[in-house]
This record gives structure tokens, C-alpha cells and sequence, in this order.
């Protein structure tokens, strides 16, 4: 999915995606996908099966309040974003937030887990 934002300085148009990500029975993942923090690009898990819990022990993504947000829930069957790759996530800097980050996807039953990851570029 695209959509569309545009940068405030040169107001050109900055084209974001939204990466699918399936999460199988046994907490696989389909994709180790590349995202862009200058395009605000983001994961969107979705559960092929059980419920899953998301957990990065460091994480590229903050919450609303700009805190670091390790954690992530996907619903059984459905699905959630992660919003985009940040900078100004307490403990970082942008050579922090650029690379690659690995993740625990566990049901939440945790009778699976899987270690799947993500890379971010400026």
C-alpha cells in the first residue's frame, strides 16, 4: 500500500509503503523487509493463523508519546502496524536507528516463537 506525505522543507512528495508481513503457526515471518525512515515506511504484521506478541529487546519504532515501543500485539486472523522508523527514541541516534533489528515472534499461547528482523536506511 502507498500513501502519499510531503516533506515540509522542499515540499516534494514523499511516497510511504506499507510492508506486509505474514506471521505462520510456528512464528515465522514471510519477510525481512528493508524500510525507508525518510519515506516513513512501515510493517504491517498479520497473523496467518493465532494470535502473536511482537517483542524487540531495541526497536527503530516509538510511541505516540516518542518512547521506545519494543512491544506489539497482532490479533488472531488480523492484523497491526508498526508505525514508521524514528529518530529521537530516547537511548539513539540516528547511526542507532539505521540497521538491521531483530525480533521475537511468539503466539500468544508462546507454543511458537521465531526470531525474523527488519532492516531501516536513512
Amino acid at each position: 500500500m502507498l500513501t502519499f506525505d510531503y516533506d515540509p522543507n522542499t515540499q516534494l512528495r514523499i511516497t510511504s509503503h506499507t510492508t506486509p508481513v505474514y506471521l505462520f503457526k510456528d512464528g515465522t515471518a514471510s519477510a525481512w523487509p528493508n524500510l525507508s525512515k525518510n519515506a516513513k515506511d512501515e510493517i504491517e504484521w498479520i497473523s496467518t493463523g493465532p494470535a502473536f506478541k511482537i517483542h524487540f529487546n531495541h526497536s527503530p519504532f516509538a510511541d505516540n508519546a516518542g518512547n521506545e515501543k519494543r512491544d506489539f500485539t497482532v490479533p488472531a486472523g488480523g492484523s497491526t502496524r508498526s508505525g514508521p522508523p524514528v529518530l529521537g527514541v530516547p537511548n539513539q541516534d540516528e547511526t542507532d536507528v539505521k540497521g538491521d533489528y531483530t525480533y521475537t515472534s511468539k503466539s500468544a499461547a508462546q507454543e511458537m516463537a521465531a526470531d525474523p528482523g527488519l532492516s531501516v536506511t536513512p
